[in-house]
């Protein structure tokens, strides 16, 4: 528990979790998880899902989930990976979960494989 006139400083409690670095802001009560590693690459199958809903334009699709067309075109090509957010939210669209659209490639995962 937080001492009195703790909470207004900018502390920060780095916590290392499976190869994760936890950093947690005190005074904003921010979360976020970073990898430690490389750069993870992550394929997608958001065009093939886009195209099987009866061939959906990337402006339609941008339009369900509040994007540009430019941002699911980058999705597509793999130049972008979307927030958890998006990703949740273009799950939904298609009626799948978040693992049949994104799949980290197999030579990434940890160097393994």
């Amino acid at each position: 528990m937080l001492g009195h006139g703790q909470g207004e400083r900018q502390g920060r409690l780095p916590q290392a979790v499976s190869g994760c670095k936890i950093d947690l802001t005190l005074s904003k009560v921010v979360f976020t998880l970073q990898s430690m590693g490389a750069k993870q690459n992550v394929a997608n199958t958001v065009r093939r899902h886009r195209l099987l809903a009866d061939e959906m334009t990337q402006q339609e699709l941008a339009d369900l989930v509040g994007v540009t067309r430019q941002t699911i075109h980058a999705i597509e090509k793999g130049r972008y990976n979307p927030s958890v957010g998006l990703a949740l939210s273009l799950a939904r669209v298609f009626d799948v979960g978040v693992e049949e659209l994104f799949q980290l490639d197999e030579e990434d995962d940890h160097g393994k494989r």
